[in-house]
């Protein structure tokens, strides 16, 4: 059954916020938002950054001169940050070379439950599907697994929850997450990979309604270009909120687990 867009009327390319970061005539790079899906998947058709490019390109009449939105890598729905885009297939050919031969440096925020002992860490756990899961994505630290290999540093400790600035030094599906959670110190407000404790409160008030993950920066070499860029992209709203509420004192208490149902709708 073929699905239009008077099928999903909410799902409108045009509300799709593009926070560009840098524009040239080969790339483009966004501060991602969160709870935005980089391209179609299951009954997300039109809501997605790839539909918002396609849009963009058509009004502006890039895309008769061949400009069209090229996925290079990419960030979970609910994981906000930088993100780098090619506007054509030679572009798209180059930033994955790129990707691929791992120079580009990916530095993430994530703020996990419980007070991490060590100033920093180095996780190299192979990672792979998690056949006991009922949902297809999730993954977890196999002997079998492919080689993930993740370093983290504390930025900030709270009570019951720590700031760490995490770097990716392979792209394996939900590294982050996998990796912190094998740890010990799931994201808070994971709803896969998180515990009763990080789908909870600071005092009365709601945590999050996502991971609290954070791509920071993305250093990488551009099409064309001779020396590395570097992008930044400050925490959105919500996760700033939380840190402020955090180094105010609020406490963190357990809830109830509310993302789950959420991810089964999805």
């Amino acid at each position: 059954v073929l699905v239009g867009p008077e099928d999903l009327p909410d799902q409108d390319p045009e509300s799709v916020e593009l926070d560009v970061l840098h524009e040239s005539g080969t790339v483009i790079v966004l501060n991602k938002q969160p709870g935005v899906l980089v391209h179609p998947i299951g009954r997300h058709v039109y809501d997605t950054i790839m539909n918002a490019l396609h849009l963009r390109y058509r009004l502006s009449g890039e895309a008769e001169r061949g400009i069209e939105p090229h996925v290079v890598h990419r960030l979970d729905r609910d994981t906000s940050g930088v993100l780098v885009i090619a506007k054509d297939f030679p572009a798209k050919q180059a930033l994955q070379d790129e990707f691929e031969s791992r120079r580009p440096r990916k530095e993430y925020l994530a703020l996990v439950a419980g007070r991490v002992a060590a100033d920093s860490g180095l996780i190299e756990e192979p990672i792979g599907p998690d056949d006991e899961s009922e949902i297809r994505l999730k993954m977890k630290v196999r002997a079998d697994g492919l080689p993930s290999r993740s370093e983290y540093e504390v930025v900030q400790r709270f009570a019951e929850a720590t700031l760490l600035r995490v770097r990716i030094m392979t792209g394996r599906q939900h590294q982050i997450r996998v990796h912190l959670e094998h740890i010990g110190h799931p994201i808070l407000c994971d709803p896969l990979y998180g515990d009763p404790r990080s789908l909870g409160t600071l005092d009365d008030e709601a945590l999050l309604e996502r991971q609290a993950l954070h791509a920071e920066l993305l250093e990488i070499l551009l099409p064309g270009e001779k020396e590395a860029r570097v992008f930044r992209a400050d925490p959105p709203a919500d996760m700033a909120a939380i840190l402020t509420r955090l180094r105010a004192g609020r406490a963190l208490v357990p809830g109830r687990d509310v993302q789950s149902a959420r991810w089964r709708r999805a």
